[in-house]
């Protein structure tokens, strides 16, 4: 995975989804993200399935746009990853040092239930994960990487920060 990354930045990707599950941190996803942003890629990925205080790796590294998933009523799903990630504990010395002491994953949420996908026989069915809410972001991310232009994954970020909307509590 780590590969096809590396190819789509060398070949000019300005996002690269992904949406697959890794272990809770693998540090060599780290250096990896890290080099497609410095190259001006930005990275989405999904931040997995297993609940409210857990992620998984590449969703939950700090320079990754992390997304969870949302039900129709914009309430967060029970199966959503989430948490508050202290980046000694969980990167050690594989975090660069311009990182947070403390970050919260995912960065954004979108649609992941009941999301109308592909299927392998050939046809199409309603399926649910925060790998059905990822290419929804990372489709934003280009629309509106399309229509402002040459920015850098962190102004990607900022954007989605500046734009999204709360639970009304924030």
């Amino acid at each position: 995975a780590i590969s096809g990354m590396e190819w789509a930045v060398d070949n000019g990707a300005d996002v690269v989804s992904m949406s697959l599950g890794g272990s809770v941190t693998d540090t060599s996803w780290v250096n990896a993200v890290e080099n497609a942003n410095q190259m001006g890629t930005t990275v989405v990925a999904a931040v997995g399935n297993k609940g409210d205080g857990t992620s998984a790796t590449p969703g939950n590294v700090y320079s990754t746009i992390g997304v969870g998933s949302v039900d129709s009523s914009v309430d967060v799903s029970t199966f959503s990853g989430g948490e508050v990630i202290d980046t000694d504990s969980a990167w050690g010395t594989s975090a660069p040092s311009d990182w947070p002491s403390e970050y919260t994953v995912p960065d954004v949420v979108a649609a992941g239930e009941g999301v109308n996908s592909t299927s392998s026989d050939g046809g199409y069915s309603l399926k649910w994960g925060t790998s059905m809410a990822t290419p929804h972001v990372a489709g934003a991310a280009a629309l509106a990487l399309s229509a402002a232009g040459d920015k850098s994954p962190e102004q990607v970020t900022e954007a989605f920060a500046l734009t999204a909307f709360g639970s009304g509590s924030e």
